[in-house]
């Protein structure tokens, strides 16, 4: 109708359900009611804004390049081993904030982050948050970053085969750790045995 404007509103939806949010161009005829809308893209941004404040934009690449703790092709996400910190209220507003799990490595190598990832998987749901707490790999260690105490006698600190995660493995037969916190079995002195 005269006199009325078009406004151009960004918008970020995931229409094909796989935790990515595609960048909607969504034009409303100035008095609320949308006319049209395009999908300017997967990992497409118009501006730095449309980087969820947490990136910048190539407009030409039409691609947002995440600051490090911050993921997703709008950068709307947190990065692996980082959880948010943010009210729910605060994320609607589209301000996350994302914190790096406990210790000086996450969860000091001694245990597993329950980031975001760890949320979104356990829940099955995109929209899920971690708390940044850890899971210590053994109950020798402990501490609200897996950093206090050490493995008992008789076993050393190793890391996991299987993972980036330092356990606790028991000295193989006719080796001995004498004290807690060793790191390396000894053979035992003639004459003696371990189990």
């Amino acid at each position: 109708p005269a006199g009325h404007s078009r406004n151009h509103v960004a918008k970020f939806v995931d229409l094909d359900k796989d935790g990515e949010h595609e960048v909607l161009d969504v034009v409303f005829d100035g008095i609320d009611k949308a006319v049209y809308f395009r999908v300017l893209g997967i990992g497409s941004c118009v501006s730095s804004g449309a980087c969820n404040g947490q990136g910048s934009c190539n407009p030409n690449l039409k691609q947002c390049k995440c600051f490090a703790s911050y993921d997703k092709s709008d950068c709307s996400a947190c990065s692996p081993s980082y959880w948010t910190a943010s009210s729910d209220l605060e994320i609607a507003k589209g301000g996350r904030n994302c914190k790096a799990c406990p210790g000086d490595s996450v969860c000091s190598r001694r245990g597993v982050c329950y980031d975001d990832r760890a949320a979104q998987l356990a829940a099955a749901s995109p929209l899920a948050s971690g708390d940044g707490s850890c899971a210590c790999s053994n109950a020798s260690f402990s501490g609200p970053s897996c950093a206090d105490g050490s493995c008992q006698p008789g076993s050393v600190e190793k890391a996991n085969l299987n993972s980036s995660v330092q356990v606790c493995e028991a000295c193989s037969a006719g080796r001995f750790a004498a004290a807690a916190g060793g790191s390396a079995c000894a053979a035992c002195p003639k004459g003696q045995y371990s189990e």
